[in-house]
Formats: C-alpha cells, structure tokens, sequence
C-alpha cells in the first residue's frame, strides 16, 4: 500500500523534476523520499510502523 501511494506520488509530480538539478523521489523501503536539490541532507523519522530487527545484546 505504502510503495503504490509513494509510486503514484513520484509518477504525478515526475514532470516537475529537474534530473540536473534535484535527487529524484524514491522509496527506499520504509518511506517515501521527495526530490530535492542535489546536495541537500534530509533527516527521516522512522515511521510508526517500523519495528526494528536487530536488538543488541539479544
């Protein structure tokens, strides 16, 4: 559900997308990653859904 709504929202705005210029949008898994201007860092929250599998000292 997720991808297919991230995968929608990368097709409709793809026109807007300066290949040169930005990163382009992406999912990369967990969450769905907007374009932006090369060089720019973007920090994600986890979503609410992510549970993580590694636990140390287990």
């Amino acid at each position: 559900m997720a991808t297919e709504c991230c995968e929608d929202y990368i097709s409709s705005n793809a026109s807007f997308e300066d290949p040169v210029a930005n990163c382009p949008s992406i999912w990369d898994g967990m969450s769905c990653i907007n374009s932006i201007p090369n060089g720019t860092v973007v920090s994600l929250d986890c979503p609410s859904y992510y549970i993580p599998s590694f636990q140390p000292g287990k």
